[in-house]
């Protein structure tokens, strides 16, 4: 039923995840989400919504903070956006903390958002530890891509390791060994 709707964000889904979790004592994690989401043009709708793909992400446990889900970005963006100038700009969003929350912009252009959810958020889904998620917006940070990804087969002839032990006397020499 939750999914009968066109989401325009994919976070209240994978926080409502986290609750699912942490009440099933699951008291740590990490999660993810690729998908699609839908923002309309004008209101009301008279014309099909903009489809735009999504990576959302969701870190809680008791030794997470917001540099751990900075991290993630990081992560992400050392392989699609090496070498390119990354910036961290406080974040207004209601559903985000006030002051653990950043937008993420790259060469100027704003590619996603991370940070603490807001403990009002939490507190509606009885979540009562911090929880550090975001969104990056994949269609746009692959625009931004101009490397090229390289794969190297897997070699026919795996390395082999032998592990050798050889008794001996303890009066014989190393150099006739």
């Amino acid at each position: 039923e939750d999914l009968a709707v066109m989401r325009t964000s994919l976070l209240p889904s994978i926080v409502r995840t986290v609750a699912f979790n942490l009440n099933r004592k699951n008291m740590e994690g990490r999660l993810f989400e690729l998908a699609k989401v839908y923002n309309p043009k004008s209101l009301p709708l008279t014309e099909l919504p903009d489809e735009k793909l999504r990576l959302s992400f969701a870190i809680f446990g008791e030794n997470e903070d917001f540099f751990t889900a900075k991290g993630v970005v990081e992560g992400i963006l050392d392989n699609f956006a090496f070498g390119k100038k990354v910036k961290y700009v406080p974040c207004d969003l209601k559903a985000m903390h006030p002051t653990r929350s950043a937008y993420v912009y790259v060469n100027d252009v704003l590619i996603g958002y991370l940070g603490q959810v807001n403990p009002l958020v939490c507190d509606k889904l009885d979540i009562d530890k911090p929880v550090y998620a975001g969104e990056i917006y994949y269609d746009t940070l692959k625009d931004l891509f101009n490397g090229k990804i390289v794969f190297k087969a897997i070699s026919k002839f795996p390395v082999v390791e032998r592990d050798l032990a050889i008794s001996v006397a303890d009066d014989m020499p190393c150099d006739k060994i």
